[in-house]
């Protein structure tokens, strides 16, 4: 059982820190440049030096473009028709419709 709550304990530290540290990120100058290239170096920053936390750090914007340090930049992603981004929009922005 002390086992149990010491992994637990850990496991609740560990996204915490997570949590806070998107949430700075998402402050940041860089990303709300919009500047392709200035966020993809400064998520490409954040994931070397958090690679303890995070393996994989994207921006989506909101036509589903993904943004990540870990794309080339001839590479594009769109996560639009993906179930989980149409209902983060739909959660922050109630008058967006999902798709069907």
């Amino acid at each position: 059982k002390e086992i149990a709550t010491a992994k637990a304990k850990e496991s609740s530290q560990w996204i915490k820190r997570a949590v806070n540290g998107i949430k700075l990120i998402s402050y940041s100058d860089e990303l709300r440049s919009m500047d392709k290239n200035r966020m993809q170096e400064y998520l490409n920053k954040i994931a070397k030096v958090e690679s303890d936390i995070y393996t994989n750090i994207f921006f989506a914007k909101l036509n589903g473009d993904i943004i990540s340090y870990t794309l080339s930049k001839e590479q594009i992603i769109n996560i639009r028709d993906r179930e989980y981004f149409k209902n983060r929009l739909y959660n922050i922005y109630g008058g967006i419709e999902k798709k069907k």
